[in-house]
């Protein structure tokens, strides 16, 4: 090979090539030759853990425990069918904006209906028959009043659930009647503006004991209000009956008004008679002006009273309603749909101030109070606003509430971590001593805490522990508040080299 080597590049071209490699390769074992001398780390060295020290005085009497709670409304009311049946109307939808008593929807009444029907006729009846036994004139005075504001509330009922359906702001000057092409719409906006005007002084005079009126002027202004709305509900009733001239309403929609419309009219039908019954009851005691005395009329009279609220009680339980006003936060009404009695109908809530429940428990009861700050989420503060005054039986905890001033960036509903803080009292006991979970080391023989020797070895030091605070325990004996401990123990064992990073 040497030959061939020579013969291509000539003797003394491959000699020096030689010479230099050896050269390279001699000076390679001595570099190596040389580093064999360095001092080398063990993995033992490397593996050594660093540790921190505190004297246990510096931990103090308080620490902080994290609980879950959850984001509510302070006003929310979760309403629930009162009534099994068909869902005959839905009137808002998820999002809207409700008064308190709006409708939100009704189930099928055509039954109830007609109960609270039978029952006003049979009330009116008896009321019509007490009236003719009963000629005491200051007893009459009362009925006339009884009378004076049983119509006033019919009439009312009548335009503000439900002629006020067909008016977008009814109680304003800017009103708008919503049907679509029908014919005297701006008569039929400045007829709902003079019935405000008489509702309002309707409902003066009853605020102010009826000052200034006598019974006749009761009677007639009773009987004008309740034959002008009947009027006024007669009109929209040939109106809706148009179907292809209405837009605003579905021809469903429509059809259920058309039906409560006629209720409606029966209703005012009936106040009109009572006002009749009254009336001639009322000229009869002026005339007799003697003494009435119990009869049995007026114990018919109860019982059927009694019937009539029965059935409007019923009744009512058809008409889902919220008691409160807000926001439509969860709505289960489908129009079409069954729904039974006590199942969830919807949640109406006040979106705009929030507060968070959470529950703690009997040991941590006794370290927080009203008025203490909270972290929530770690990233907003609240305030303890309200604790349960005892321990609930079903949870073993007592209710807490938060109050919280991240109501823009919380949702209802929503489940947060919040953070309270164990405090023995205001000011810092120095007779207790508190050490954090972390540093303590449980054994099956016991707890105990490290120190570090002079050799920077753990020494392990037995504790006997008292309550436990959350992340943290109270130390009854083994320890002093000036003893130096490690402050956290996990992964440690007596006997561990250490290094220690702060002191």
């Amino acid at each position: 090979m040497l030959n061939r080597l020579y013969d291509r590049y000539g003797v003394s071209f491959v000699r020096r090539a030689i010479a230099g490699i050896g050269i390279l390769v001699a000076v390679i074992v001595f570099f190596i030759i040389q580093g064999t001398g360095a001092p080398t780390v063990t993995e033992e060295e490397r593996n050594v853990p660093e540790v921190a020290l505190s004297a246990v005085k510096d931990f103090g009497n308080e620490s902080s425990f994290s609980i879950v709670g959850t984001v509510r409304a302070v006003s929310e009311a979760n309403l629930q069918a009162e009534a099994g049946g068909r869902i005959t109307s839905v009137f808002v939808s998820i999002g809207d904006p409700v008064n308190a008593g709006t409708v939100l929807g009704t189930i099928e009444n055509s039954a109830e209906y007609a109960s609270l029907l039978q029952a006003q006729g049979a009330y009116d009846s008896a009321l019509a028959s007490n009236l003719q036994s009963n000629s005491s004139l200051e007893e009459m005075k009362v009925k006339v009043r009884n009378t004076y504001r049983d119509t006033f509330s019919t009439a009312e009922d009548v335009i503000r659930n439900l002629t006020d359906d067909f008016f977008q702001n009814p109680t304003s000057k800017n009103r708008g009647f919503r049907l679509g092409g029908a014919i005297g719409a701006s008569q039929f906006n400045e007829d709902r503006g003079e019935i405000e005007i008489i509702l309002t002084t309707w409902s003066d005079h009853i605020a102010t004991n009826y000052e200034g009126m006598s019974e006749t002027d009761m009677l007639r202004d009773a009987e004008s209000g309740i034959v002008t709305i009947n009027d006024f509900t007669a009109r929209l009733a040939l109106i809706i009956a148009d179907y292809d001239a209405n837009t605003y309403f579905t021809k469903e929609k429509l059809a259920v008004y058309k039906t409560r419309l006629a209720g409606a009219r029966a209703s005012l039908d009936g106040a009109l008679a009572s006002i009749s019954v009254t009336r001639s009851a009322y000229n009869q005691a002026l005339i007799s002006a003697s003494p009435d005395t119990a009869s049995q009329s007026s114990a018919l009279l109860k019982s059927a009273l009694g019937a009539l609220r029965g059935a409007q009680a019923n009744y009512e339980k058809t008409i889902v309603r919220t008691p409160i006003s807000g926001t439509v936060n969860a709505l289960y009404l489908k129009q079409g749909e069954y729904i039974s009695a006590g199942q969830p109908a919807g949640i109406v809530a006040s979106n705009g101030s929030l507060e968070i429940t959470t529950a703690v428990g009997e040991k941590d009861l006794e370290y927080i109070k009203i008025g203490d700050a909270v972290r929530i989420n770690n990233t907003a503060s609240g305030t303890v606003t309200r604790i349960a005054p005892a321990i609930d039986p079903n949870t073993g905890k007592s209710e807490v509430k938060i109050s919280t001033d991240a109501s823009l960036t919380l949702k209802n509903g929503s489940t947060v971590s919040i953070t309270l803080s164990h405090k023995t009292n205001d000011t810092k006991d120095t007779t207790v001593m508190v050490i954090p979970l972390k540093a303590l080391k449980m054994l099956a023989s016991g707890s105990l805490v490290f120190s570090v020797s002079n050799t920077q070895t753990l020494i392990s030091h037995p504790v006997t522990l008292g309550a436990l605070r959350g992340d943290s325990v109270e130390i009854v004996s083994g320890l002093t508040p000036d003893s130096i401990i490690v402050t956290d123990a996990r992964g440690l064992k007596e006997g561990d080299t250490v290094s220690v990073t702060s002191n």
